[in-house]
């Protein structure tokens, strides 16, 4: 479920890149494919008719005229080259998007992966803590008892300590993995 997110989240960049470089192979075919004009024109036409010896007369029409015209360059180089660079340029922006998104699944693999393995040290961490707090009960019932050294309590303390030390930093760890992948993703894990 993380990785859609991340996909729609994170390289909006590169995908508006993309579409605006594909925008222009449409553009650039267009000057190969014929150009089509059509027009029409109504015009109203009056006026007076005169001829020696008889009456004049006035004279009303409408004239229309229809236009269609098709224009087809049998060979443009200037546009040939233009289209293919276009198509290439395209397929260049179609690969810098996919690394992009390559890039992006890498990272996030990447920081999950390295979040479970913090997690699991923090487990880990503490099932070591709890065991050198059951050490240390033990040493201090042993030398209560006397039948333990005071040697061998002050060990099981510092080693308690440690522990305690060891979880509190793969706890810290656990929290800054997960907040990257967070950041990756755009939520909580």
């Amino acid at each position: 479920a993380a990785l859609p997110v991340a996909l729609v989240v994170r390289p909006q960049a590169a995908r508006f890149e993309n579409a605006a470089t594909l925008e222009g192979v449409p553009v650039a075919r267009a000057s190969l494919l014929p150009s089509v004009s059509l027009g029409y024109s109504t015009n109203k036409n009056t006026g007076e008719v005169e001829r020696p010896g008889v009456p004049s007369s006035p004279t009303e029409y409408t004239s229309r005229q229809f236009s269609l015209s098709v224009r087809q360059p049998l060979y443009n180089r200037e546009a040939y080259v233009r289209y293919r660079q276009s198509a290439t340029q395209a397929e260049f922006s179609d690969s810098i998007l996919q690394k992009s998104l390559n890039d992006l699944a890498l990272r996030l693999s990447s920081t999950y992966l390295e979040a479970l393995l913090t997690q699991e040290q923090l487990a880990l961490a503490r099932a070591q803590q709890e065991a050198m707090a059951e050490a240390r009960s033990r040493a201090k019932r042993l030398f209560e008892k006397g039948e333990g050294t005071r040697t061998d309590l002050l060990e099981a303390e510092a080693r308690h300590a440690i522990a305690q030390t060891q979880a509190l930093d793969a706890e810290l760890n656990f929290k800054a993995r997960r907040d990257a992948l967070g950041a990756i993703i755009g939520s909580e894990p």
